[in-house]
């Protein structure tokens, strides 16, 4: 079966030492990464000659990008907000449009401090987050991406789509096409998120990442709790990524080597 394994690039510090990251990770058999869209293009502008570089870059080492995170970084639209619509419209239109120059087909939406619902219901919320993304389906669907919805927990601020069932409930009502689901074990641990996903809905979750509270390192004495949530998913085809934060490279690879026995027994490499 393909090697779908991918790492975001947040666990690198030092942007300048991208060649040693990458050379690193691909000696551990990674052949993906997430991408925070940031590293690369600080303002999000669509230059695409940086993009090309990039891609240059990572191509001597056989690398692809597995999605792109961090689509709000340091941005301070609410998406539950009305009056930024236009705005944010305009920027998930660019955000698509680099995402195929990347030749990606996975957006990441997690940004928890830009979907705050405060006093508002949640069914309105889901009208009005509804409403935002009628604004780009079409674009999704042109272009053949998925923006995956990140559950994200109370312990970051967030307090809308907090869960997987909530995921899905949106999508349910939205009936919005390229829409999907990024599972994060670490944000499921939080809020105890391990309810059963029945078959008819796995077709909904695109992508998978293995994380802990804060994006802190792996520990080995709790693989087996990823191990149990993953395994329900019977992935086959989609990509699982390791996510943490700013490591140093003897950490970056000891979280490859307990990453790779987490995924082992859910997906054959």
């Amino acid at each position: 079966m393909k090697n779908k394994l991918s790492i975001s690039l947040l666990a690198l510090k030092d942007f300048s030492k991208l060649d040693e990251f990458l050379n690193l990770i691909r000696k551990n058999d990674i052949k993906h990464i997430e991408l925070p869209i940031t590293k690369i293009l600080p303002n999000y502008e669509l230059n695409e000659k940086k993009i090309k570089t990039f891609l240059s870059k990572i191509s001597k080492y056989k690398i692809k990008i597995s999605s792109l995170q961090a689509i709000f970084y340091k941005k301070k639209f609410n998406v539950l907000e009305v009056k930024d619509h236009t705005k944010i419209a305009k920027h998930l239109t660019k955000i698509i449009l680099i995402a195929k120059l990347l030749k990606t087909k996975n957006i990441i939406f997690g940004s928890p401090k830009n979907r705050v619902r405060r006093n508002i219901s949640n069914r309105d919320a889901f009208k009005i987050f509804k409403n935002l993304l009628n604004k780009i389906q079409i674009k999704l669907i042109k272009n053949d991406i998925f923006f995956c919805i990140e559950p994200n927990s109370r312990h970051y601020g967030c307090d809308f789509i907090l869960n997987s069932l909530d995921a899905l409930e949106f999508i349910h009502y939205s009936k919005i096409k390229n829409l999907a689901i990024n599972f994060d074990t670490g944000n499921a641990f939080l809020e105890k998120d391990c309810t059963k996903i029945s078959k008819k809905n796995l077709k909904y979750f695109q992508n998978f990442q293995i994380s802990e509270k804060n994006l802190k390192g792996l520990k080995k004495k709790d693989l087996n709790k990823h191990r149990k949530l993953l395994k329900q998913f019977n992935i086959k085809k989609e990509f699982i990524s390791l996510e943490t934060l700013n490591l140093n490279f003897k950490e970056i690879e000891k979280n490859i080597k307990l990453f790779k026995l987490i995924t082992k027994l859910n997906y054959q490499i």
